[in-house]
């Protein structure tokens, strides 16, 4: 199976079809439990049954006339260990969904879990006038190390206007680790309201939908003067097309759009020149004979 390679949460993006569409992560079909890769067109390039990826090398033992011990028994079995059914999309099945996962802190002994969303792709031509309800996913440890989907048990609602990114910071400042879930979608491409989960004292989250309405290609995690902030960039029109997000101090965002005429896909900020002061730089892409031409 090719191997994938996430950054920062978001999936690989080699070009696993060798066409004009980069490569966009791994799916699981629950219908004919199947792995797969899809590139951005919606093609599935890698099709996996889990039988598949179950494999058995004998094990290697020692000779008689060898030491007891002397080499240790190999066994590279690959075992496919299934944690539970994650069913993302509310509604009909689709054909895919384009996973995002960050690393959370989860209940009163602020153990490191998981929690992951996606958007749905049924096309770029998809013409609906909204987009398919999301279900996060949170993953829990459990006392024998293993995860367990423990979504119900800290969130209220899971349903959310799906997403690209997962940041996760201390914005409400309670010590506890909190989740931005800025909206994404291209299928159709219709502006949504983002969904944060903000921790309570006792380890789970009070969910806020803000007064947003967004597409975020990206959205990253920065911090100015001391605080954490989202920036993002997308294909919502102004004043919502790359707005940047504060905490408020009293259970909401504060909304600011300072680079609304920006056209790009995906953003960062940093100390780049080495002068004390941050700078914001965004990305555009292109793929084909000319890769690489788009200016920063």
């Amino acid at each position: 199976m090719l191997p994938l390679q996430p950054t920062h949460g978001k999936p690989g993006s080699a070009n696993f079809s060798g066409g004009q569409c980069p490569g966009d992560g791994i799916a699981f079909d629950p219908v004919t439990e199947k792995l797969w890769v899809a590139d951005l067109c919606g093609n599935k390039v890698l099709d996996v049954a889990i039988s598949a990826l179950k494999a058995t090398s004998p094990r290697e033992e020692t000779s008689p006339t060898e030491t007891p011990g002397a080499r240790a028994p190999i066994d590279i079995t690959l075992p496919l260990s299934t944690i539970g059914m994650w069913r993302p999309l509310v509604g009909d099945l689709h054909p895919y969904c384009s996973e995002y996962w960050g690393i959370v802190r989860l209940g009163a002994d602020q153990n490191e879990g998981i929690a992951m969303t996606c958007w749905a792709f049924t096309g770029f031509d998809n013409t609906a006038s909204d987009v398919t309800p999301i279900k996060v996913l949170l993953l829990a440890q459990q006392d024998d190390g293993t995860l367990r989907i423990a979504t119900d048990e800290y969130l209220p609602s899971a349903v959310t206007n799906g997403g690209g990114s997962v940041n996760v910071a201390d914005f409400n400042g309670d010590g506890r680790d909190d989740i931005f879930l800025a909206a994404h979608n291209e299928s159709p491409f219709v502006a949504k309201p983002s969904t944060v989960y903000l921790s309570r004292l006792d380890g789970k989250f009070e969910k806020v939908t803000l007064n947003d309405a967004v597409m975020a290609h990206d959205a990253s995690l920065e911090w100015l003067n001391g605080k954490p902030v989202v920036l993002t960039v997308g294909f919502a029109e102004p004043p919502m097309k790359n707005p940047m997000y504060t905490y408020d101090g009293k259970g909401g965002f504060r909304v600011t759009s300072p680079y609304e005429s920006i056209v790009a896909v995906s953003v960062t900020m940093g100390d780049f020149l080495g002068d004390g002061s941050q700078y914001v730089v965004f990305s555009d892409f292109r793929y084909g004979p000319d890769f690489g031409s788009h200016p920063v």
